[in-house]
């Protein structure tokens, strides 16, 4: 699984509609749910790679967290990558990107 936090600044919901903008004219993602709800899915199908970017809830007000999962660790940081590559391109008001990759055995302390 790969976590990406993209500093949204000051309005993230804004940033969500801007990234779902950008989303609808691209062929290789597909919105799991358009009403671009707090709960927002994309998967990415390409060839033969495929994977999932779900947002998850975020501790801090001007972040918006995601979650990056495939079948194997190649398609998931192409996946991450091609996701990260839409939020430079389509978001000029992203200004910090921060990308983790953490191992299937490692869980976060609560």
């Amino acid at each position: 699984m790969i976590q990406i936090k993209v500093l949204a600044t000051k309005d993230p919901q804004r940033r969500v509609q801007e990234l779902c903008e950008a989303l609808r004219s691209a062929r290789i993602w597909k919105m799991s749910d358009r009403r671009c709800t707090k709960n927002l899915k994309l998967i990415h199908a390409s060839g033969t790679v495929r994977g999932e970017i779900r947002r998850v809830n975020s501790d801090s007000v001007g972040e918006l967290e995601f979650e990056c999962t495939a079948k194997d660790a190649a398609q998931a940081a192409i996946t991450a990558g091609r996701f990260v590559n839409l939020v430079l391109r389509d978001l000029e008001s992203v200004s910090d990107i921060h990308i983790h990759r953490r191992s299937a055995g490692h869980r976060p302390a609560r």
